[in-house]
């Protein structure tokens, strides 16, 4: 499909299904909550490094009151973006670590910053992007996004480079095509109109209403399926169904639940199929029992056969939010208890 077919396919979305595309973002909002809130999480997804960096800095409670997601029209398409970031109390500047879109009703990674490479969106809908590597070399931008929102056209480029090979004089350069390269650019005379601009740039930035990742750990919760073993302290328990793998201990079962009704829980049997080019695991997924529907409060019970460090078994279900969420079940190493690792 050429890109302008795909513009045009993108832009026939009607307006009435913003809620139903903002639902496609779920499972990203959930991974960067569980890189601020879990510290042993290290799947580091296309977007995360700004996040990941900012937690890592600042800690998890922090962080947690500090960053937060917006999901918004910003392109003018009538589909709205995905907007991971946060608002300066000082200077009221939004700083924007990622943004997606939504492309055949599936999220698409647009662009992320971190501290070194910030983008900030201004009042006129157009980005600001400034970075720096050096005391020679800063830069700062300005984009428009592309009608589909899937990408950023450059409008201004800015930025520093040594004069000559002397290393000794600083150059201010400007250029429309983004391209850091003295070439195909004209230099500027004045080293104060080059700070001027990006200061008169990031005066332009607006305040985004942000929701906290603090304020989405309850809803995360409650998404969320937990796991446990069978011990007699839930003799008393409502067991919905149980299921037994061939060979599996009859006595050692492992309880799944949810503090919200799931629906189309898949057992699952795992193969290791490769990595992706972050590096995580691909698994080729066999369905093995099946069930409809699981009430919040009930439990489900599975006997497994669990094989060393590597997974081998998974489950899968729809959660509240309509989204597919699929987990390998792993003993812990640490204590014995059942962990869930999500997986795509």
């Amino acid at each position: 499909m050429s890109e302008a077919d795909s513009a045009e396919t993108t832009a026939e979305t009607p307006d009435d299904n913003e809620e139903d595309n903002a639902q496609v973002y779920n499972n990203v909002i959930d991974g960067f909550y569980k890189i601020i809130a879990e510290p042993d999480y290290v799947v580091l997804d296309d977007g995360m490094t700004g996040v990941s960096e900012t937690a890592n800095a600042m800690g998890t409670e922090q962080t947690l009151d500090t960053l937060g997601y917006a999901v918004e029209d910003i392109s003018g398409d009538g589909i709205p973006e995905l907007l991971v970031g946060y608002n300066s109390d000082e200077s009221e500047v939004n700083t924007v670590l990622a943004m997606f879109t939504c492309v055949d009703n599936a999220p698409q990674f647009v662009f992320e910053g971190w501290s070194r490479n910030s983008y900030h969106l201004l009042s006129d809908g157009t980005i600001f992007n400034q970075g720096s590597g050096g005391a020679m070399y800063s830069i700062f931008g300005v984009y428009d996004i592309s009608e589909d929102g899937t990408s950023l056209n450059c409008k201004d480029y800015y930025f520093t480079y040594e004069k000559d090979d002397s290393y000794e004089e600083i150059g201010f350069y400007h250029n429309t095509t983004g391209e850091w390269d003295k070439s195909v650019s004209e230099e500027m005379d004045m080293s104060n109109d080059f700070w001027n601009i990006s200061n008169e740039l990031r005066s332009q930035t607006v305040k985004i209403d942000f929701t906290l990742f603090s304020e989405y750990a309850a809803e995360y919760e409650q998404a969320q399926l937990t796991a446990q073993w069978e011990t007699d302290d839930l003799d008393n328990i409502s067991v919905y169904d149980r299921y037994c793998a061939d060979g599996a201990d009859d006595n050692a079962a492992i309880m799944f639940s949810s503090q919200s009704d799931i629906t189309d829980i898949k057992v699952l049997s795992l193969e290791i199929d490769g990595t992706d080019d972050n590096g995580n695991i691909n698994y080729t997924k066999s369905v093995v029992y099946t069930l409809d529907k699981l009430t919040a409060g009930d439990y489900f019970a599975v006997n497994m056969i669990l094989y060393g460090d590597i997974p081998n078994n998974g489950i899968s279900y729809i959660d509240r939010k309509g989204i597919e969420r699929c987990f390998t079940v792993e003993i812990s190493g640490y204590d014995g208890s059942v962990v869930l690792s999500e997986i795509k």
